[in-house]
């Protein structure tokens, strides 16, 4: 029963695998049991835990106490080197020679723990944007008043400040916009569309700056893509500003793929590119207001991305690891005729 449990099941004694049923196996990303016997478990366990699980395994065999501890997160490293979000139970499952061989059950709380921050962020996300939008509706028309009489300045006297006056009244006026698209995106022209033209024509508009930065940009499309119902030039906006920041990520050069593929009800488009990655500490602020890894970033770019793809029931969440490069994952419901 224990080998076809669908939860994934290990058997360890003194820190030491024994065993592991196949769904322990394939969480684990072993090919097979021989594998993974005789190794410890602390091999598979983020270190910032050892001491936790440590003091549970010595829990379990105090007989003074309930030999079953209830479940408590930790990060599993899988054998490619992928942490994954798990939670852990350990009961004593009996004693040999004096020795606790213990049963633990682990259970992937990835997946969980990515929808309860896409949660948060939509709820923040709203708030943000409602009052956004309202300083943006009061900045913008002194800020026009302020724009117009610079520009008359400059074109009576040659002073170099108007100038910059002006570029940091265009920065402000750009910042603005972007306020205003927190609000609410303004999704008026939903109908059904192919994701690779809109796609394609992005590129065309980016291959510039994407030669000048030795980027090659890589299709993999999967044939006769589904169409999806949506606003096309909002979306373009959302692949403009994913794929500007996968070439500003590569100043070296690289490939940025862009990789599709679909199930009967959602459409997965994929961003992939080679850049150096996202610092772990840096990747969970992502999308927060006005945080941004760009020198000249607004900070706000990624969050207008996010409730764009919202406003389409859609979902966008962001992979990644120094060194490795980023991915970027946009998932659409898939129109149905």
């Amino acid at each position: 029963m224990v080998e076809i449990s669908p939860e994934p099941i290990i058997v360890h004694s003194e820190e030491i695998l024994i065993f592991l049923n196949r769904a322990a196996i394939k969480l684990i990303g072993a090919d097979s049991q021989e594998e993974m016997i005789g190794r410890s478990i602390f091999d598979f366990i983020h270190h910032d835990y050892h001491a936790i699980v440590k003091r549970r395994l010595l829990a379990v065999g105090d007989k003074d106490k309930d030999n079953y501890l209830e479940f408590v997160p930790i990060e599993l490293i899988r054998i490619d080197g992928e942490n994954i979000a798990t939670e852990i139970s350990s009961v004593e499952a009996f004693n040999f020679l004096g020795r606790a061989v213990i049963q633990s059950v682990i259970r992937d709380t990835s997946a969980r723990k990515r929808n309860e921050e896409l949660l948060e962020r939509t709820e923040k996300l709203s708030t943000i944007g409602q009052l956004a939008a309202g300083v943006a509706h009061e900045i913008r028309n002194p800020l026009t008043a302020l724009k117009g009489f610079t520009q008359l300045l400059k074109s009576k006297y040659s002073d170099p400040y108007f100038t910059i006056m002006l570029e940091e009244l265009n920065r402000i006026n750009l910042i603005v916009n972007e306020f205003m698209l927190l609000s609410k995106p303004s999704i008026s022209d939903m109908k059904p569309n192919h994701i690779k033209i809109l796609i394609d024509n992005v590129i065309i508009l980016l291959q510039a700056q994407a030669i000048s930065n030795s980027v090659l940009i890589v299709n993999e499309f999967t044939e006769n893509m589904p169409p999806i119902s949506c606003d096309p030039n909002q979306l373009k906006q959302v692949f403009i500003n994913i794929i500007r920041n996968a070439i500003e990520a590569m100043p070296n050069g690289g490939n940025l793929t862009i990789h599709s593929e679909e199930t009967p009800e959602k459409l997965f488009i994929r961003f992939i590119d080679q850049g150096n990655g996202i610092p772990k500490e840096q990747l969970a602020k992502l999308g927060q207001p006005f945080f941004t890894t760009k020198e000249k970033g607004t900070g706000l770019g990624l969050m207008v991305c996010y409730n764009i793809i919202e406003a389409h029931k859609g979902t966008m969440f962001i992979e990644s690891e120094q060194g490795r490069g980023t991915t970027v994952n946009t998932i659409f419901p898939i129109q149905i005729s």
